[in-house]
């Protein structure tokens, strides 16, 4: 979903000459930067922002067909050399830890659909460190409609 930039796929597979006029991709509940409101809102940037040195984590995680985000995991594949800080090295656990302590607290999403059936779906999503690039446009609004919708 651009909208959100996060990358997203069906686990279904389909025929290079099918025409997909029929896909919902999951939605999170909200507006179109609710997700980055809700991470926002939950991150520990004393964790995030604990090391200087810049870094890129992108997680990767499955939308299942009740909605339910499941199997967080990290994508490899940066240089090694971004590790060369120490300061890298000592707080990567501890970083990766926090994020994916905020995405497992995501409320569920509105599932996604392929040819009129549930299907699950996967997504990626890029999180900087030290954190600094804030996506969410009213840091009030995540906390407004959770409250509003529980």
């Amino acid at each position: 979903l651009s909208i959100f930039t996060l990358n997203s796929h069906s686990q279904i597979k389909y025929s290079k000459d099918a025409f997909i006029d029929s896909e919902q991709v999951p939605t999170f509940p909200g507006r179109t930067d609710s997700i980055w409101c809700f991470l926002e809102s939950n991150f520990n940037y004393d964790i995030l922002n604990a090391c200087s040195y810049k870094n890129k984590y992108v997680v990767r995680f499955r939308v299942d067909t009740t909605g339910t985000a499941t199997d967080f995991g990290f994508v490899p594949g940066y240089p090694p050399s971004v590790y060369e800080s120490s300061c890298l090295n000592a707080n990567d656990s501890i970083v990766r830890s926090e994020i994916l302590r905020v995405l497992k607290m995501m409320p569920k999403w509105e599932p996604g659909y392929l040819w009129g059936k549930k299907t699950s779906w996967w997504f990626s999503i890029p999180i900087s460190t030290p954190y600094t690039d804030f996506k969410c446009q009213n840091k009030n609004y995540w906390i407004q409609y959770y409250i509003s919708d529980n």
